[in-house]
C-alpha cells in the first residue's frame, strides 16, 4: 500500500483484542509554547472509531500531533474512559506507564533528517532519512531480520519490527543497546538513527494523520503519514527478528572485543597504512567500484566505525582523481556497512601482520570470486518499475515522431509524483511526492510548462538541470564540468528519474561513431551508477524502425518503445508499449490510450477505495496545489463518489480566490 488510513493503521500495529492508547497534543489556549495532552484507550477491533474520533480533532489548527502507543496495554485499562459526560479526547485520563505494557510487539528504527527538532523536513532532507532506512535494511537483512513495517513519519521512515518479547526491564536494555550501537554503525549524511525509541511504551506517529512540526511553509510543509510498505508481520518472522537481535549483537560485541586487544589508534594506524599500498581512484577507471572496495576493507577487513573508516577514507580520497565529495563518502561508507559480513568483520586484524602477509587488495586477501563477492560489492539488480526501468543505469525510450514520447514521460512523472500504480497495475514503488528531473535538449520549455495543469501534479514536482536565475540552461551534456555538475544537482535534489529529452540533441559528439560515443555515454552511465539514479534517453526512431543511432541501444540496459497501433486511424489515441531489449525477463506488452490529462493502460485495474475519503484528500494535496477539475478526476480514478470527495476537499483545501481553479491543503 502507498499510504493507510488510520484504521488501517489500527489494524496492522495492534492486535484486535488488544488494548492500546492514543494521545492526542495540542497548543495550549494560554499562547506560551506549552502543550496539553488528551487521550483515549482503544481495542484493536475498535479501528474504524478510532477514525471517526481522530477525524474530528486531527484537522483542528491547535492539534500538533497524533499518536499511539505501539505495544499491548493492560486490558483492564479501558475503563478509564468511563465518565459520563466524556468525549474522546475532551479531556485527559490516567496515561499508561511501562509497567502496563502487557508484552513487546514492535521495535522502532527511527531514521530521521538531521534539521532543527521544531521544524518539518524539506524534501531533500526527507530523502536522505529514506536513504538511511534502505541502508539500515540492507544492514540489519545480514543477521536474518524480516522485513519490517515502513512508514512515512512526515520528516523522515519508521521501520517497525515485528517482535514477541517479554516487557521488562531487561528486554529494554537489549533493545536499547541494539538501538544504540545501530545508530553508531549505520549513518548517512544528513541523517540519523534515533537511539531513544527504546522502551516499551515507544509512543509512533498514528499513522494516517499529519506530522505539524513548526509552521507549514511550502519549504516545510505539514505532511500526511501513512504505512509505506506493511511488510512482514507473521509469528515465524517475529521470532526470526528475536533471534537477528541477538546474532547482531553478538557480533557487535565480538568486534568491539577485538578492537579492545589493541588501541582504536593501532587500528586506524594499520588500516591508513594498508589503503595506502591501494592505488587511488581515477575516474572512468572503474573509479567508483574502486572506492567502494576501499570503504569495506576498512568497515569490514579492519571492524573500523563509520567514523573511523570516513577518516581513513578522506585522506586516501585527496590521491583521487578528482577526489570524490563527503557526501559520496559516507554514502559509500554507509552501504559498505550495509553489504559487510558479519563473519569476516576485522579479518585482517586478526593476522599478525596484515599489511606484510596479505596481498594488497582493496577487496582484502585475494580469493577466486563468485557470485556471491558481486552481491556483497552492492551489484545487486534493483528496480524502480520491475521488468521496465532498473535502478541506477541508463534505459531508452523510443518512438517514432508524433507518438507521444514526451506525453508518455509526463504521465509517468504524474504517477510517480502522486504514489499512483505503474501502467502494468503493479504497486507503486516510491514514496508519494517523488521527484524527476527533466533534461529538455529539443527546448520544448513551453510544452513542459502544460504538464503540471494538465496531469495535475506540482509544478515543483520536475527539477530542471539548472539555476532559478537561468532556467532553460543545462541541455548539453559534452564536458567533464557539465556531468559533474549533473550528478551533483541529482544528488542534491534526490530525484529518482531524469529524462533526456531528446538524447541526441544533448550533445555534439558523433555518437554514431565509437570513439565519440564513449565520451559521451561513458560518463553518462557513471553518473547513473554513482548517485543509483535511472537516467531515460527519449530519443526517436529510424525510418527502418530502429531507435535513432544504434548505440544508444547497445549502451541501454533496457530499451521501451512506444508504438502506434497498426491498422489505427492517424489520429488515433492508441498506443503500445514493450521492452524491446532488457538484461532481465521481458514482461508483456501493454495497451494504453493517451489522453489529455494522463494516460488508461490494459494494465490497470478498476480502482478501490483504499482509505476513508478524507484522508485521500489529505494525502493527495498533500504533495502540492492541484487544478481542481483534475483533482475531483483522480479521485473518481481512485474509486471514490464526487459527493464524498467534494466534501473532503472543501474540509481540507483552499481555492484561489478569483477563479477556484486551484486548491491546496489548508495550513493554518
Amino acid at each position: 500500500m502507498a499510504t493507510s488510513s488510520v484504521s488501517d493503521t489500527i489494524r496492522l500495529l495492534v492486535g484486535r483484542e488488544s488494548l492500546t492508547e492514543v494521545r492526542a497534543l495540542f497548543r495550549s489556549s494560554s499562547g506560551d509554547d506549552s502543550r496539553i495532552c488528551r487521550n483515549n484507550f482503544y481495542l484493536g477491533s475498535q479501528c474504524d472509531q478510532v477514525a471517526i474520533d481522530v477525524h474530528a480533532i486531527d484537522n483542528k489548527k491547535e492539534c500538533i500531533g497524533i499518536y499511539l502507543v505501539s505495544n499491548p496495554i493492560d486490558p483492564t485499562l479501558i475503563s478509564r474512559n468511563d465518565g459520563v459526560w466524556r468525549k474522546p479526547f475532551s479531556t485527559k485520563v490516567k496515561s499508561s506507564k511501562s509497567t502496563d505494557m502487557v508484552s513487546r510487539k514492535w521495535v522502532l528504527v527511527d531514521c530521521d533528517s538531521s534539521r532543527e527538532s521544531d521544524s518539518s523536513a524539506t524534501e531533500f532532507e526527507r530523502s536522505q532519512a529514506f536513504r538511511l532506512a534502505d541502508d539500515v535494511v540492507a544492514a540489519l537483512g545480514v543477521f536474518g531480520f524480516c522485513s519490517p513495517v515502513r512508514a512515512d513519519s512526515g520528516n523522515g521512515c519508521h521501520l517497525l519490527y515485528p517482535v514477541d518479547m517479554p516487557s521488562d526491564q531487561t528486554n529494554n536494555h537489549i533493545v536499547r543497546d541494539f538501538l544504540k550501537e545501530l545508530s553508531s554503525r549505520v549513518t548517512s549524511a544528513g541523517a540519523q538513527v534515533d537511539p531513544v525509541t527504546w522502551d516499551s511504551q515507544r509512543m509512533v506517529r498514528l499513522y494516517g494523520t499529519r506530522a505539524r512540526k513548526g509552521s507549514s511553509t511550502p519549504e516545510r510543509p505539514w505532511r500526511t503519514t501513512g504505512i509505506l510498505n506493511p511488510g512482514n508481520t507473521t509469528d515465524e518472522a517475529r521470532l526470526k527478528n528475536v533471534a537477528a537481535i541477538r546474532s547482531a549483537m553478538s557480533c557487535w560485541s565480538s568486534q568491539t572485543s577485538l578492537l579492545a586487544g589493541q588501541s582504536v589508534r593501532t587500528a586506524v594506524d594499520v588500516a591508513r597504512s594498508y589503503l595506502g599500498k591501494i592505488e587511488p581512484a581515477v575516474s572512468g577507471s572503474s573509479g567508483h567500484a574502486r572506492t567502494y572496495r576501499a570503504a569495506i576493507t576498512l568497515v569490514e577487513g579492519f571492524g573500523l566505525s563509520s567514523e573511523e573508516a570516513k577518516v581513513v577514507l578522506q585522506e586516501w580520497n585527496l590521491r583521487c582523481s578528482p577526489p570524490w565529495s563527503d557526501h559520496d563518502l559516507e554514502h559509500k561508507i554507509s552501504s559498505a556497512i550495509a553489504k559487510a559480513d558479519p563473519s569476516r568483520l576485522g579479518h585482517l586484524l586478526k593476522r599478525p601482520d596484515p599489511i606484510a602477509k596479505v596481498a594488497v587488495s582493496a577487496s582484502g586477501p585475494r580469493a577466486d570470486a563468485t557470485v556471491a563477492d558481486l552481491i556483497r560489492l552492492g551489484q545487486s539488480m534493483q528496480w524502480i518499475w520491475p521488468g521496465w526501468i532498473q535502478r541506477g543505469v541508463l534505459i531508452g525510450l523510443a518512438a517514432e515522431p508524433g507518438a507521444g514520447k514526451t506525453r508518455l514521460c509526463a504521465d509517468l512523472v504524474k504517477r510517480i509524483n502522486l504514489g499512483m500504480p505503474w501502467p502494468d497495475g503493479t504497486p507503486p514503488t516510491l514514496d508519494r511526492g517523488s521527484t524527476v528531473m527533466w533534461v529538455a535538449c529539443d527546448g520544448q520549455w513551453g510544452e513542459i510548462t502544460q504538464f503540471p495543469a494538465e496531469f495535475g501534479f506540482a509544478p515543483e514536482s520536475i527539477f530542471l538541470n539548472a539555476w532559478n536565475d537561468n532556467p532553460t540552461e543545462g541541455t548539453m551534456l559534452d564536458q567533464p564540468d557539465q556531468f559533474k555538475q549533473l550528478e551533483e544537482r541529482i544528488v542534491r535534489t534526490g530525484v529518482s528519474l531524469v529524462f533526456l529529452d531528446t538524447v541526441m540533441n544533448s550533445t555534439t559528439h558523433n555518437t554514431m561513431r565509437p570513439e565519440d560515443g564513449v565520451k559521451f555515454f561513458k560518463p553518462l552511465a557513471e553518473v547513473a551508477q554513482k548517485t543509483n539514479t535511472t537516467i531515460v534517453l527519449v530519443t526517436h526512431l529510424s525510418v527502418g524502425g530502429e531507435a535513432l543511432g544504434r548505440r544508444i541501444v547497445g549502451q541501454c540496459r533496457q530499451m521501451i518503445s512506444l508504438e502506434k497501433i497498426e491498422g489505427e486511424a492517424p489520429n488515433s489515441s492508441s498506443r503500445k508499449i514493450f521492452v524491446s531489449k532488457s538484461n532481465s525477463i521481458m514482461p508483456p506488452e501493454i495497451m494504453l490510450s493517451m489522453g489529455d490529462n494522463g494516460n488508461t493502460y490494459s494494465g490497470e485495474k478498476e480502482a478501490e477505495p483504499t482509505m476513508n475519503p478524507l484522508w485521500w484528500a489529505g494525502s493527495y494535496l498533500g504533495t502540492g496545489r492541484k487544478p481542481e477539475s483534475f483533482a475531483l478526476r483522480d479521485a473518481e480514478r481512485s474509486g471514490y463518489s464526487l459527493g464524498a470527495i467534494k466534501d473532503a476537499f472543501d474540509r481540507l483545501s483552499k481555492r484561489a480566490p478569483s477563479s477556484g481553479e486551484y486548491i491546496w491543503l489548508e495550513t493554518k
